[in-house]
């Protein structure tokens, strides 16, 4: 049985000792830091990355550790601060959310290693002049008409962007709701402000009027050219006044008095109001095409939450009790609970894995929707076979038996249950997993043709045998000889190999190969009688001439081969150490295996090892 972590000597039948016994080493357990960001992600997944990277830290594998946290960030929108030993969600690779309070680690925009506080600090504050921010009265604006003076303006204003540059939006959105309450409006598209009284998106005046303009949280609603004039006389004005009022309350975040409005419009005076049209409309009529629109929506709105046609299967109590909690969960997102609703949500993640995709009112244990248009995914815990290698159906549901069990460990957060699970897949079956895109396969050096490729059965067995011989090339860490193999099967007959999947395709295989073994004999012969011929009528020309030409020419041609690589040492050796260091690790182990060099290491001894 694969059991739990435990402390002292690492507990349970897999000891790596994250969960104690470290025997002073230092400990690089993070915790989530919620304060700024709630996003869902796979904490799972990202736990087990940190944990990577704190055991590449404790062996000063620095390199290793901080392309680990890039993966974080590119892959999960994850940054790491190591000061507080915490990370959180809402993080891009451009700076967005890298800010954690300076210092640490790679904690500044431009990452890297920031030592003690040093180069990778926080970002640098900006000076916005006098007033405390970059925002410009509107041109057209008129006198100040709010409740607001121009200094409590400006001094807001000031405060609503520091609280918007340091990523805490309901502390900015709360001070424009205030700005609005006092009759101030702003638009950040243009970064303008005017407290006359006149809303953004009010008005239409052909120039600078942001009416319709992106960005703009104020847009004008427009009657419908579908519509039919109000009935009992009422002017159109009444109608925009009151569609107007509406907006300015859900501004206000008054959605109770926006409700309440958009109900009477309705009961009222028949009108019905498009948000996404930006229209209002008596009798709800917005034309032949978007009423069809409507009433699918309408349908859809109307229907509840359902499983998704690509989750897994399980019990009918259990798919009976998720679907109750979502439909729950529905409820209390109408009813504005947004609380009760994402502890819903989070409670069925823990307990089933089931993900509820809003978009679409679908649920699914193991997160995948077909739906969606999108293929080819797997659902969480659940891997594909890649490549060939020779394994029985028995060891075949033993090891998808063992994958899902290490996909519960890894739920559970037990990550030594679940490397030990790893470490037994390679250890009894050959079989290496990869995480990433949920595949396994076997190690060995048999790959296996993906697709059709149209080559004939000696072809195939000829391609075959190629590959294994470079697979022995690559063991040996002959790469110049397994390059050439590849670089001669994908000019021969177009034949593409995936290393990772050991499976080989033929690219674009429509047509019959413009090669084939079959002539391979015929060719090489004519090759070799070729030479024959020129190396035997070069020699017969020297000795009818009664010179040493022929001589001559071979020892030109193995000074020529002798220049040519000692001129490629001296390339390297002349090197300074600050061009060696400039160049890749892939490049530096190039030029040592070129010296006959070894090419294990760290890059700094990498470099040490082509200057001396």
């Amino acid at each position: 049985s694969y059991g739990g972590g435990g402390g002292g000597d690492g507990g349970g039948s897999y000891g790596r000792s994250r969960g104690g016994g470290g025997g002073g080493r230092r400990d690089f357990s993070y915790s989530r830091d919620t304060s700024r960001d709630n996003s869902n992600v796979d904490e799972a997944a990202v736990l087990e990355m940190l944990s990577k990277r704190g055991d590449a830290k404790r062996n000063r594998d620095f390199d290793a550790a901080d392309q680990i946290r890039e993966d974080l960030i590119h892959n999960f929108a994850v940054g790491v601060d190591d000061r507080s030993q915490t990370w959180r969600t809402g993080v891009s690779s451009s700076g967005s959310g890298q800010r954690f309070g300076g210092g640490g680690r790679g904690g500044g925009r431009e990452g890297g290693r920031g030592g003690r506080g040093g180069r990778g600090g926080g970002r640098r504050q900006k000076d916005f002049g006098p007033n405390g921010h970059d925002y410009e009265l509107s041109s057209d604006a008129g006198d100040n008409s709010s409740q607001l003076s121009d200094t409590d303006i400006h001094s807001m204003l000031a405060d609503r962007l520091q609280a918007k540059m340091s990523r805490d939006f309901q502390v900015a959105d709360s001070i424009q709701m205030d700005l609005i309450s006092g009759g101030v409006f702003v638009h950040d598209g243009m970064k303008e402000w005017r407290a006359d009284g006149v809303p953004y998106g009010s008005f239409s005046d052909g120039g600078r009027g942001p009416s319709r303009t992106i960005g703009s949280r104020n847009p004008t609603y427009d009657r419908s050219p579908h519509s039919v004039d109000v009935e009992g006389g009422v002017e159109d004005e009444l109608i925009d006044g009151l569609v107007a009022e509406r907006m300015k309350f859900k501004m206000m975040r008054d959605y109770d008095k926006a409700d309440a409005i958009r109900e009477g419009l309705r009961t009222k005076f028949n009108v019905l109001v498009d948000d996404r049209l930006q229209q209002w409309s008596v009798a709800g009529d917005f034309g032949e095409e978007h009423n069809a629109q409507r009433e699918l929506a309408d349908r859809f709105s109307n229907r509840g939450y359902i499983k998704s046609s690509s989750s897994l299967s399980l019990s009918a109590e259990d798919e009976t009790y998720i679907q109750q909690r979502v439909d729950e969960r529905s409820a209390a997102k109408k009813a504005r609970d947004f609380d009760t609703a994402d502890s819903i949500r989070e409670g069925l993640f823990e307990e089933f894995d089931a993900t509820v995709n809003d978009k679409m009112k679908l649920w699914s244990i193991g997160g995948v929707f077909d739906e969606l248009g999108v293929s080819g995914r797997n659902p969480r815990g659940v891997y594909t076979r890649r490549g060939g290698g020779d394994i029985s159906d028995e060891d075949i549901a033993q090891v998808e038996e063992l994958l899902k069990t290490r996909y519960l460990a890894k739920k559970e957060r037990d990550f030594d249950t679940a490397d030990g699970i790893r470490d037994d897949l390679m250890r009894q079956f050959n079989v290496r997993l990869d995480d990433r895109s949920s595949e396994w396969r076997i190690e060995s050096d048999e790959y296996v043709q993906a697709g059709t490729s149209g080559l004939s059965e000696k072809d195939v067995e000829y391609v075959s045998t190629r590959l294994k011989e470079r697979f022995d090339f690559k063991q040996m860490r002959d790469y110049e000889s397994a390059d050439g193999i590849r670089d001669e099967l994908g000019e021969n007959f177009g034949i593409v190999v995936d290393d990772r999947t050991k499976e080989w395709r033929v690219e674009g295989a429509t047509k019959e190969p413009e090669y084939s073994y079959a002539n391979e004999e015929t060719q090489s012969y004519d090759a070799e009688e070729n030479d024959d011929d020129d190396g035997l009528d070069a020699a017969l020309e020297a000795v009818l001439s009664d010179s040493d030409e022929y001589e001559e020419e071979e020892e030109v041609k193995e000074e020529t081969e002798l220049e040519e690589e000692v001129e490629e040492e001296e390339e390297t050796t002349s090197m300074t150490e600050e061009e060696l260091t400039s160049l890749k690790v892939t490049e530096l182990k190039e030029k040592l295996r070129d010296a006959g060099l070894p090419v294990s290491g760290k890059k700094a001894e990498l470099v040490a090892r082509l200057m001396a």
